[in-house]
């Protein structure tokens, strides 16, 4: 059983930062969350109100972009979650803990940072649209500025 699909367009930086200075963005965060994900061979888990949800990626088409000097890959990718029932034998345990900025509360553009032990595991622009509109790529460029 299927318990959801999610269509997200994620922009991705090309290289992450070597370092965020955090204190820029803090105004603009909008929310912390924390997963718990199961990883193993037979897949990636996530525990979500006392379910094992495994996680299906179906890969969606991939296309460069540059945004005010700086390179990005766009994600077309989505993603589903079976519900399952139980916890594969082999298996490590990891707590990600996602923060989620944006410019004003109803910005369509956000940026995601995820951490995995407070180290960046990922940096992504969730998008609702291509990255052509002037109100995204402004959203885009700001966010991008004041991550350094």
């Amino acid at each position: 059983m299927v318990s959801s699909i999610i269509y997200k367009m994620r922009l991705y930086l090309e290289t992450l930062p070597g370092k965020i200075n955090k204190d820029n963005l803090e105004q603009y965060k909008r929310n912390t969350l924390t997963e718990n994900l199961i990883l193993s061979n037979e897949g990636i888990f996530k525990i979500t109100n006392n379910n094992i949800l495994k996680k299906n990626i179906n890969d969606g088409t991939f296309r460069n972009y540059n945004i005010a000097n700086n390179n990005f890959i766009l994600d077309n990718s989505h993603y589903s979650y079976d519900k399952f029932y139980k916890i594969p034998f082999d298996h490590s345990n990891v707590k990600k803990t996602i923060d989620i900025f944006s410019l004003n509360e109803k910005s369509k553009s956000k940026l995601v940072i995820e951490y995995i032990k407070n180290n960046i595991s990922d940096i992504y622009f969730d998008i609702h649209d291509t990255p052509n509109s002037p109100l995204i790529i402004s959203d885009i460029t700001t966010l991008v500025s004041l991550l350094n």
